[in-house]
């Protein structure tokens, strides 16, 4: 009686998807079997049309350097706790120095190794490159 009345009432609450329901509404949509694979098919292409327009478009770029801007803001600061003002001076010139010569080719520094990395997704479609 009281799953009558609160069907009646429109008391019910069921959960579940449109897209997963039935009907006439339902009978000519397509379906993606295997959507790894639909996905990854066609990944290449849209990645290297993903790095032209970044290239080649203005408003594209400027996303991409908005979307740069706001994940790396003014890079990674670290600042130790250590107790001792002179091991805390000491780990930050050594973290000075490191950043230096932290790219393996010897073309950025820390700093410019983190910028690329966060530049990769708009320019080469949502992969990391190597540096």
């Amino acid at each position: 009686m009281r799953t009558f009345l609160h069907r009646l009432f429109g008391l019910a609450r069921a959960r579940g998807f449109d897209a997963a329901g039935g009907g006439r509404r339902w009978e000519g949509a397509r379906t993606v079997d295997g959507l790894n694979a639909a996905i990854l098919a066609g990944a290449n292409t849209a990645a290297r049309r993903a790095g032209w327009y970044a290239r080649n478009n203005p408003w594209v770029a400027a996303a991409v350097d908005s979307l740069v801007g706001n994940v790396v803001g003014a890079g990674i600061k670290p600042q130790s706790t250590h107790p001792d003002r002179a091991v805390r001076e000491r780990l930050q010139a050594l973290w000075l120095r490191w950043t230096d010569h932290a790219a393996p080719d010897g073309l950025a520094d820390f700093y410019g190794l983190v910028l690329r990395r966060s530049q990769a997704p708009g320019l080469e479609g949502s992969r990391c490159p190597a540096p």
